[in-house]
């Protein structure tokens, strides 16, 4: 296995000796790589939920377009809409 030097506040530093006094984990390195593990999960979980979230809002909008619930505008109207904004 590769080996890489980390810098840590000592906040951290003693937050991780304690994850490894608690025989929980069996070294530092469990704990760095078990956190790194948990933060990609995380941030995939937060990918998944806002494609979720997307692919709702483009079936709502989709079938509003289907049940005839639309308004039309052109580029002009948009940009005064943005201008009356400022």
């Amino acid at each position: 296995m590769s080996s890489i030097n980390v810098s840590m506040p000592p906040e951290l530093i003693k937050m991780v000796e304690g994850k490894v006094a608690s025989g929980f984990y069996n070294d530092v390195s469990d704990v760095v790589c078990d956190a790194l593990r948990q933060a990609d999960l995380h941030a995939q979980l937060i990918y998944q939920m806002k494609l979720d979230r997307l692919k709702a809002a483009l079936a709502e909008g989709i079938e509003q377009v289907k049940n005839g619930d639309v308004v039309e505008f052109t580029m002009q109207d948009i940009i005064d809409e943005l201008d009356a904004k400022q």
